[in-house]
């Protein structure tokens, strides 16, 4: 009877240790991307609204994607994106585009204020390639395309692009740091590509 008692409270305490044990922690990261020159006040030019970025299925949650193989995809259930990658990568794009002094005003989202043009856009890669016999990289990929805002079936300008930036490890903080300056990239020829909009000659 005293043997069946000590077994019995042995695994109540076990049970104890199991219900205590401790997990990691969430971390939540964000891209916060910056401009290394100043510019003046905007010019008179044309009004940008930003639309909200689709993104592919497998990359629009907050958890930090990686590729670990041809076909395999894991997700970092304690890593994840402050908010998602669609609203945070079209922050970043009102944030960058407003200060480039290309355009009158730069709208995002849903403001209903009138824009002569409309940026819209697919993100169609965002992760960590880890695959076995390659050098971690950071990987962002958009498709983007602008719209006339008079006639919104007519598309005047789209372009694919693709940043892959190697990291120095497979930590969450270095994927992070990756997709940052991937997108840093990705908006320094975006704002380069955009400047016929302000020419006369641009569709209206």
């Amino acid at each position: 009877m005293k043997v069946g008692c000590l077994i019995a409270l042995c695994t109540a305490a076990a049970g104890c240790v199991n219900l205590n044990k401790s997990y990691p922690e969430k971390r939540s990261f964000v891209l916060e991307v910056s401009r290394d020159q100043e510019t003046g006040p905007p010019r008179i030019g044309p009004v940008l609204k930003i639309a909200r970025f689709r993104v592919s299925p497998q990359f629009e949650g907050r958890e930090l994607v990686v590729r670990t193989g041809e076909f395999q995809y894991d997700m970092h259930f304690y890593d994840v994106w402050l908010v998602t990658p669609g609203a945070m990568l079209g922050q970043q794009f009102y944030a960058w585009l407003s200060r480039t002094g290309q355009f009158q005003y730069v709208l995002l989202g849903s403001n209903h204020a009138e824009a002569a043009y409309v940026l819209a856009g697919d993100i169609t890669a965002f992760h960590g390639d880890y695959r076995e016999g390659r050098q971690p990289t950071a990987v962002l990929g958009l498709d983007l395309h602008v719209i006339d805002g008079k006639q919104e079936a007519s598309v005047v300008w789209q372009r694919r692009y693709r940043q892959e930036v190697p990291l120095s490890d497979r930590l969450p903080d270095e994927l992070a740091r990756g997709l940052n300056e991937a997108l840093r990239l990705v908006l320094l020829d975006v704002e380069k590509d955009l400047l016929f909009l302000g020419r006369p000659s641009a569709p209206r």
